[in-house]
């Protein structure tokens, strides 16, 4: 469960709903796979450290993903099959992006 706090209200969803997070300045968008969205109070930094590193993987400054959701990895894309959605790959991600992806998938 991914605990936060959205309007003074204390939230609580599964991780597994998650498909990914995305900055927004001082905030990040929190996107889940039945297309709604929340908004927390938190860096990208923050986020990182509180979510399972064999789950999510940061792809970009501004992008964390579920790798559940991703089907597809381009050179500077990837592709997010829940919500149709693409989302910025950097190259400064893109190696661990891949290795994580291939650990996730038990590919050899």
């Amino acid at each position: 469960m991914f605990v936060f706090r959205e309007n003074k209200i204390t939230r609580s969803v599964p991780l597994n709903a998650i498909v990914f997070f995305e900055s927004s300045g001082h905030y990040a968008t929190i996107h889940m796979n039945d297309g709604t969205t929340h908004s927390v109070r938190s860096t990208m930094y923050a986020l990182v450290d509180r979510l399972p590193r064999k789950l999510f993987v940061r792809t970009h400054s501004g992008v964390i993903v579920n790798m559940e959701y991703i089907t597809r990895i381009k050179y500077n894309e990837i592709t997010l099959n829940s919500l149709r959605a693409k989302v910025s790959l950097s190259r400064t991600y893109r190696k661990n992006v891949k290795e994580a992806f291939y650990s996730f998938k038990n590919f050899p």
